[in-house]
């Protein structure tokens, strides 16, 4: 999360993945409700369960944004893992500029079996956002839950 990224390299891949989600944060209206997993080689949701985005809580949750520090591994698996386990979550974000490097599961086909088994029976999107890096993996975990891949370099 530390490289430099865009095409001045005047950002860190941090800096662009909470620009990223700060954006779609703010958009969001105030009826739906959120959560933010951090995660790194741990994860670590901000809130138990999800919450409505009224101003306090979008307050918040962009200040926990603003905070967040690059450290430790990537752990996608497990914080996919932690976003699909609550009932009420039905489309999840994932941000990341790296491949899986921590957690229960690293290799990206055992992360897609699972992310599809746990799509057939819950139908939770999942789009997802790779900063400074074209990411097969995110591509298909966004293609098999019928989220939106994007590459922000």
């Amino acid at each position: 999360m530390r490289a430099q990224v865009g095409t001045d390299k005047k950002f860190t891949r941090l800096e662009a993945a909470k620009k990223q989600l700060a954006q779609v944060l703010e958009t969001l209206p105030a009826t739906h409700q959120c959560n933010l997993i951090a995660y790194e080689t741990k994860v670590r949701p901000i809130w138990k369960e999800l919450r409505r985005l009224d101003n306090e809580n979008r307050k918040d949750i962009l200040k926990e944004v603003s905070r967040l520090q690059p450290a430790g591994g990537t752990n996608i698996f497990d914080s996919l893992e932690t976003a699909f386990a609550d009932p009420e979550v039905d489309t999840i974000y994932l941000l990341t500029d790296g491949q899986p490097s921590a957690g229960r599961l690293t290799d990206p086909a055992d992360i897609l079996a699972e992310v599809r088994r746990w799509y057939r029976s819950r139908q939770v999107v999942v789009h997802c956002i790779a900063v400074g890096l074209e990411s097969p993996l995110l591509k298909q975990i966004a293609e098999a839950t019928e989220g939106v891949y994007k590459s922000v370099k």
